[in-house]
Order: structure tokens, then sequence, then C-alpha cells
């Protein structure tokens, strides 16, 4: 039976492991490093030492002495130096979490103790957005989950780090303790894609009416005297009005425009392709917004994306779709967008102005990651768009979600040189 268990376990996405196990989050912020250390009952007594009445579980009095014990061990055992000085960390939160006891038949071998968790927060404090961030991580309890015995080596403790809205997962050895992360000159903002302004610079041609009448009014006098048979000398009257006319309509010719009757009604919008090049960006940089953790920043960078009343519906929509239920409701970061199918269906005039409609089909990559490893899922939809210009310039305007299903991905193949394929 222990066998099977074991076997179970090993094969089940459950978390942690059977044996020492940690998680690790570090968030690098402009006036601060915020380290979050969650770890099993096995790891904690791999490293500190703290009586407890049971061995499998943490009474609530027995909560302080396990906080102060590991908080001691973490300011002496880790190191983290901001732009070359090293911090002293301050212990901010201890939390408790109540484990799912109806898990504990899939820890077989340390049972509950594995399965109780325990998350301490540390905080270093910095005077200025750090340029370098270097860790040294301190314990490496034997890894359990090769075997006992003599000769176990020490497990690999991975760590994700969140920094400038990109996140990166390292990994810690004992024979490789340090990492150092370095600012980069790329901004979160730079993660975005520009957006054409096809169809938004079309001049519509406008004539200038008050000149225009003046200079018929000449051709007209002109034309008439012509078919009369009188002769309209330049030296008398007509001369005089000439000049006076020829005057009137130059310094009229800025003034008193109005929009050409043959100005097509489909001026300023844009052709099938350009809306295609307006609308991919729009809809990949949708996605680029939930790269950012709060949801402030989120909203913002959405706004480069969407318009109106929709801003709102969307998050929600996209936030719910990010979510793993089957990993306790951890939402996922993105990792692709890969469209599939992308069609203009209509190309109009609206009272808000230039619109167009696309219906398009993608798939989305997202991950999750925690207690040192990650999981995976590809959902695939389908959805119409309304993209419409604002001051802002162009927008997603309205959507409706046609289809949502999970998948296996779909990776398109390398493309393959001209001259390989035809012999050109």
């Amino acid at each position: 039976m222990a066998t099977a268990l074991t076997l179970l376990c090993c094969a089940l996405p459950w978390h942690p492991n059977d044996g020492p196990d940690v998680d690790v989050r570090v968030r690098i912020e402009d006036r601060k490093v915020i380290m979050i250390i969650m770890m099993n009952l096995v790891f904690c007594d791999e490293i500190v030492k703290v009586p407890r009445q049971e061995l499998e579980d943490l009474g609530p009095d027995e909560e302080e002495p396990l906080r102060q014990a590991l908080f001691s061990y973490f300011k002496a055992s880790n190191e983290v130096s901001i732009d070359g000085v090293q911090v002293t960390p301050r212990d901010t939160r201890f939390d408790v979490p109540e484990p799912e006891h109806s898990l504990l038949p899939l820890f077989p071998r340390f049972g509950l103790r594995a399965l109780f968790k325990v998350r301490l927060t540390l905080e270093y404090s910095a005077l200025s957005p750090p340029g370098s961030v270097k860790f040294v991580w301190g314990p490496f309890p034997p890894d359990y989950a090769v075997g006992f015995g003599t000769d176990i080596p020490p497990m690999e403790v991975a760590a994700v780090i969140l920094a400038q809205g990109e996140e990166e997962v390292i990994t810690f050895r004992k024979d490789e303790p340090g990492y150092t992360w370095h600012r980069s000159d790329k901004e979160p903002e730079d993660r975005f894609l520009p957006v054409p302004t096809h169809g938004t610079a079309a001049p519509v041609t406008q004539l200038p009416m008050l000149s225009l009448g003046v200079l018929a009014l000449l051709l007209a006098w002109g034309g008439v005297g012509s078919l009369s048979g009188r002769t309209l000398r330049w030296r008398g009257p007509y001369g005089v009005a000439v000049v006076l006319g020829l005057a009137t309509a130059a310094a009229s010719w800025d003034h008193f425009r109005m929009d050409a009757p043959w100005a097509a009604e489909d001026a300023g919008l844009p052709s099938e392709a350009e809306a295609l090049e307006i609308f991919r960006p729009l809809h990949a940089n949708i996605y680029g917004a939930f790269h950012f953790t709060d949801r402030s920043d989120i909203y913002d960078a959405l706004e480069r994306s969407v318009h109106g009343d929709l801003l709102e519906s969307l998050f929600n929509e996209i936030y719910a779709s990010l979510v793993m239920q089957e990993e306790g409701g951890a939402v996922s970061r993105v990792t692709s967008v890969r469209p599939l199918e992308t069609d203009v269906e209509i190309i109009g005039t609206g009272d808000q102005g230039p619109w167009f409609q696309v219906l398009a089909r993608w798939q989305v990559d997202g991950s999750v990651f925690h207690w040192g490893h990650s999981h995976h899922r590809t959902n695939e939809y389908q959805a119409r768009y309304s993209v419409g210009q604002t001051e802002s310039g162009w927008r997603i305007s309205g959507s409706e979600t046609l289809e949502q299903k999970e998948v296996e991905a779909t990776i398109p193949e390398p493309m393959t040189p001209r001259d390989e394929r035809s012999g050109k």
C-alpha cells in the first residue's frame, strides 16, 4: 500500500513534496526587496531545532518560537546585498496556513510534517531603485526525494524573482549558492508593441469657396463679354476688377473652406491589411498588461488597447481565464500568445468615426511556478472584436468571446527558406 501511495504521490501534482521543501518568491521594488519563504515542517526541522509537543503539528504557542528561530537562521545564513551593500532584513510577517488534511495519504514517508507549511516574509530596505541585487542562499537540506541513506545529495532550491514587470526563475545550488540580479534599461512599458496609425491621417480635400467664387465671377464676366462681341480692355473696369478679384481670392485662400463634394466616404479608413496590422499589436498588448502584478498597473496597461466600458469586463474575463483551479486558484503568468486565424469582416465609418471588425482565433500559454517546478496550460479562444478610432488612437471597443477550450499547444513549424522549398 505504501509503495502504491508513493507512486501516486510522484505522479500527481500535489505540493509540497514528501520531504523537505521550500517555495521562494522575491519581489524587487523601488524602495525594498521582499523575500517570501514558504517551508514545510520537514524543511524547518532540517535547519532549526525548535521543540514541539507533537512532531507532526505546530501548536499556536509554538508558532512564535519557530518564527524567531527561522528569522535568526535566515538573517545569519542568507545574504542580500543591494548595490554592493549588504542589508539586514526585517521580519515583517509570519503565516501558518491550514494544511489540507485530505491530502495526507499522499505523503507516506513524512506525513503531516511534509504537508504542514509556514511562511516567513523578510524585507530588505533600499534608499533608491536597486541597480543590482546579490542573493546568497544558505540552507540546502538533504534531498530525500532521491532516497534515504548516508550519501544523499543536497536539494536544489528554485526561486522566482519578480522585477520590472518580468518574472525570472533561478536555482540555488550548494556549489553555486549565489545569484546577482541587474536592473535592465528596458522598462516594463517597452514590452508593448507599437500600434500603427493607418487610416488616421488620410486628408479630406477642402476647397477655398470664396476664392473660387471670385475667380468664377471673373471668368464668367470675361466669357459673357467675349460671347457678346464686346472687347474687355485691361485698362478699363474689367482690368480693375481682375486685379481686385485676384487680390481678394489670394487673401481669402485659407479662409471659408469646405470639404470637397467628391471627398470619398472612406477617407481615413484602413485597408484590410492595415486593419490587421492595427489589431495584432492591440490584441497582444492586452496580454502584455497581465505581466504586471498590481491591479492598477494592469488597468493602466490595458488602456493602451481597450476603450470605454470594455476595460472592466475584459479584465475580469482574462483574469478568470488565467486562474488555474487545479492549482488552488493560482493565477498563471502568460508566457506566449500565438495568433492562429485573424480575419477582417467589416471596415466602415460609424457615429464615432472609422472602425472595423475582426474575427480572431488564438492560443495562450500560461504557467504557474511553485514548490520548485512549473505547471503549464494552453487555452485556445475565438472571439469577435470591434476596433475604433479614439482621441488616443486605435482601441478595441467591443468583444464577444465565441469559444474557449484547453488544448495542446500548437507550435508553428519553422519557416523553410524559399530556396530550399523551390530550389530557386
